[in-house]
């Protein structure tokens, strides 16, 4: 099912609209008062209590009418197949990453005296890159962690270092 589908999906389900035009929209007391809706009162029977007293009343079960068949497709299958093509689009969990693999990346870049790009030690810190471009020499992304920014030929290059 590709994103046409769920589209059409989502098209079929969304009930129809109602017209911008006509009749006001009134509730039901509004209509009562202005005599489009005639006062209806509603009376329910109850069953009356037997003299015997273990005789619980009971309500007779109506058969409830059948719904007129609706010219839609069944809102539930609508919504079943929805949730189906929404749950196919997710992309299934990535595995937890590694909590000291900043550290490692860090660590070692530092003992191999390695310049860095801004993109690398974004990627390395797992930071956009414009986060990194507006930091300036001496920042410390870690406590024991410093950074040292040199630019050349229009070019900034990172060293990491670690305090002892």
């Amino acid at each position: 099912m590709d994103a046409t589908d769920v589209l059409l999906l989502i098209d079929q389900a969304r009930p129809a609209p109602r017209p911008l035009w006509g009749e006001p929209r009134l509730n039901a007391s509004s209509r009562k008062r202005s005599g489009r809706m005639p006062a209806v009162r509603r009376s329910v029977t109850l069953p009356q209590p037997s003299s015997d007293p273990t005789v619980l009343p009971t309500l007779a079960a109506e058969p409830s009418p059948k719904p007129a068949a609706s010219a839609g497709p069944d809102p539930l299958l609508v919504l079943q197949q929805l949730a189906a093509a929404v749950a196919s689009a997710i992309p299934p969990a990535s595995p937890p990453q590694d909590p000291l693999a900043v550290a490692r990346g860090l660590e070692e870049a530092a003992r191999l005296r390695v310049w860095l790009s801004v993109a690398e030690l974004a990627a390395l810190l797992r930071l956009s890159v414009g986060t990194v471009r507006g930091w300036s020499s001496g920042h410390c992304p870690r406590p024991g962690v410093v950074l040292e920014r040199c630019k050349q030929g229009g070019v900034v290059w990172w060293l990491v270092r670690v305090e002892s």
